[in-house]
């Protein structure tokens, strides 16, 4: 267990800003929310993107993640550009799916742009960059990870991540045109 406290009605995480999110604890809420959602045989779930379960407002649908450079530019075209996410009540569960076809002229550090709600400013967190389609990265290069940043945490900032555990900033001349991240993030909205 990485975290210090439940919530009080499906027990899920509450996360301290020491604590250190695992996959295990978002596996446990997921879960607990998928059980509580079951348990509400008078909802169609199917077809719907949206209910209300008194004070627990669910929601999911699409999003279209766009790879940007934070000093602008763009990549030259994507084969793959899907994200789902799903919200229920102030927390935020987002997966994305990309590839590009070109490098293109993407300027500054990469990011990912288009998450469905900003983060609440200071919120905790979680970002997993599974990881990236085969010869998408410059050589030396172990794997991308991310974070969640921004003016209100509207977008993921892409890192380099070394095999010694070390990360720095990811940018256009670190890709090829197979690069293809893929991931979640999770995180808190007000």
């Amino acid at each position: 267990m990485s975290y210090s406290k439940k919530t009080a009605n499906y027990n899920l995480p509450q996360w301290e800003p020491n604590d250190k999110p695992s996959m295990r604890d978002y596996n446990e809420a997921f879960t607990a929310v998928d059980s509580q959602l079951a348990n509400k045989a008078n909802l169609s779930v199917l077809g719907a993107t949206s209910w209300d379960s008194g004070n627990f407002p669910i929601e999911s649908g699409t999003w279209e993640p766009t790879i940007t450079g934070a000093n602008g530019g763009s990549p030259s075209g994507y084969t793959i550009r899907s994200g789902t996410y799903m919200r229920m009540g102030n927390i935020v569960m987002a997966r994305f799916d990309i590839a590009i076809s070109g490098v293109g002229d993407l300027s500054g550090q990469l990011q990912i742009t288009g998450i469905p709600f900003a983060a609440q400013s200071g919120s905790l967190f979680f970002v997993g960059v599974a990881g990236v389609g085969y010869g998408g990265l410059s050589s030396g290069l172990f794997g991308v990870t991310g974070g969640l940043g921004g003016l209100g945490g509207n977008i993921i900032n892409l890192y380099k991540a070394y095999s010694n555990g070390g990360t720095v900033s990811l940018f256009g001349v670190d890709i090829t045109d197979k690069f293809a991240p893929f991931g979640h993030v999770v995180y808190n909205i007000t």
